[in-house]
């Protein structure tokens, strides 16, 4: 109700007129700093997917921070003269579960893209690789599967980027675990 029964000015033209709320310096570091972090969470992420939600999460963060605000002012713990450090961090948490709910929904998106039509035996061979490995580890491991070094070259080649990352030469990592 407090907010509903909050005055505002009107234009000439009977429009109601926007009140600036600025950051609190501190909350405008504490903001800014965790940009540069999202910034770099995004650049390091392979997934596009992932990446674009990283770019949208920023935009919500500043929006959270002033829902956070108006939230905070409703229930007399704060003023609206700015954004104080405590909506910023409360806005930043917000984004971290949000962060969490879509790197998990992308993982069960992966997990069931990479599992169809996978025969057993491969399944088998995945779960046995290490979660980081060279090819010839690989070769290795695959050969205890009755699977000859050219199979397994070719299974890591069809399933780079679904199930491998291949970041250096002759060097993989898992992407998702069976």
């Amino acid at each position: 109700q407090k907010l509903i029964d909050r005055e505002y000015t009107m234009d000439e033209s009977g429009n109601p007129i926007s009140k600036e709320i600025r950051f609190e310096s501190t909350a405008m570091r504490l903001l800014m700093e965790w940009q540069h972090e999202n910034t770099d969470l995004c650049n390091q992420e392979l997934d596009e997917q992932l990446r674009g939600i990283y770019s949208k999460l920023e935009i919500y963060a500043i929006r959270f921070c002033l829902i956070l605000q108006i939230i905070r002012w409703t229930c007399d713990e704060s003023s609206l003269d700015f954004i104080d450090e405590t909506s910023v961090r409360g806005a930043i948490e917000l984004i971290a579960y949000f962060r969490k709910t879509a790197q998990r929904v992308q993982e069960i998106i992966h997990e069931s893209y990479s599992l169809e039509g996978m025969p057993t035996d491969n399944i088998k061979l995945y779960r046995a690789l290490p979660d980081d490995f060279e090819t010839a580890e690989g070769i290795e491991v695959a050969s205890t599967f009755g699977m000859s070094p050219d199979s397994f070259k070719r299974f890591l080649k069809d399933n780079r980027e679904k199930l491998f990352e291949n970041y250096k030469h002759g060097k993989y990592r898992k992407i998702t675990s069976l």
